[in-house]
């Protein structure tokens, strides 16, 4: 896994909490508006942490995360 693989993964993620949330039939439930603004502040926290990394370092953690 590359920073560019997971960063498109990231934006991937985006459009799909995008879509599935203009279809959900809760979308104006309190707990699912959370739960969606908490999940898009996760997604902005990896990618500013991703502009940071190097592949080098992304595999690093990748080997300290499985030891």
């Amino acid at each position: 896994m590359t920073v560019i693989n997971l960063m498109k993964g990231v934006n991937d993620l985006r459009y799909f909490i995008r879509k599935a949330s203009k279809h959900m039939p809760d979308k104006n439930n309190r707990g699912f508006i959370d739960g969606v603004c908490h999940l898009n502040d996760v997604l902005d926290g990896i990618e500013s942490m991703m502009k940071y990394v190097d592949d080098i370092m992304l595999n690093y953690y990748k080997r300290k995360d499985i030891e």
